[in-house]
C-alpha cells in the first residue's frame, strides 16, 4: 500500500494539516503523476477525492481516483466498501449499478432513522417501501426496519446497507401489521 499527498481544496476546521489517500503498489505509478485533491464536503468528514482535467469548455472536469484505478463500463459506478473516499486500494472498490449503490447507502429519510421506513401520513403506522416496491405497514418503526433487512437480504447485493447488521432477523418480528392502508 502507497500513500499519495493531496491538495486540500478547502480548509475545515478540526482536519488533520496533511491528508492522504491510499492506493496498491501495483496503481502507485498510474496516479502519482497527477495532482491530487480532496474536498471536504459539507464539513462533515466526507472526503471526495480527484484531480482536474481540462475539456474544450475551458471548465475543468473532476475525475475520481477511483475511476483512475477501476475499470468501470458504461452505466456503472463504483464505491468505496468502507464508505472511507480516501481508501483507494482495489479491495476496497466495487463496480455495481446505481441501484445496487443507492441499496448501499445509509438513510437520510426525514420521518424515521432507519433507511427504507417511513412514517405514514393518514395513519399511525410505519410503512416500507424499497425501489419503489410497496412492503407493508408496521405498528412500530423497528418492525419495520428489520422487515427492510429481511427484504434486502433476501432480495439485493449482499453489500446493501442494512440497519441491523449485526443482529439475527427473527421470523416474527418482520411480519407486517397489515398489507391494507393503515386507516383502513
Amino acid at each position: 500500500m502507497k500513500r499519495i499527498l493531496l491538495e486540500k481544496v478547502k480548509e475545515w476546521e478540526g482536519e488533520p494539516e496533511e491528508i492522504f489517500a491510499e492506493v496498491d503498489d501495483e496503481d502507485f505509478e498510474k496516479v502519482r503523476h497527477d495532482k491530487w485533491f480532496v474536498l471536504i464536503i459539507n464539513g462533515k468528514g466526507k472526503k471526495y477525492v480527484f484531480r482536474e482535467t481540462p475539456i474544450e469548455s475551458g471548465v475543468p472536469m473532476k475525475i475520481a481516483m477511483a475511476k483512475d484505478i477501476v475499470d468501470i463500463p458504461t452505466k456503472k459506478v463504483y464505491f468505496h466498501l468502507d464508505r472511507n473516499y480516501l481508501n483507494n486500494k482495489r479491495s476496497n472498490l466495487v463496480v455495481v449499478s446505481e441501484a445496487e449503490r443507492y441499496l448501499m447507502l445509509p438513510g437520510w429519510g426525514k420521518s424515521s432513522k432507519f433507511k427504507g421506513v417511513s412514517r405514514h401520513k393518514r395513519g399511525k403506522k410505519w410503512q416500507v417501501q424499497i425501489c419503489g416496491k410497496h412492503l407493508g405497514y408496521f405498528d412500530d418503526e423497528e418492525s419495520a426496519a428489520r422487515a427492510y433487512d429481511a427484504h434486502v437480504k433476501r432480495n439485493h447485493s449482499k453489500l446493501a446497507f442494512l440497519n441491523f447488521p449485526k443482529k439475527q432477523e427473527t421470523g416474527d418480528s418482520c411480519v407486517p401489521a397489515s398489507q391494507e392502508t393503515p386507516n383502513g
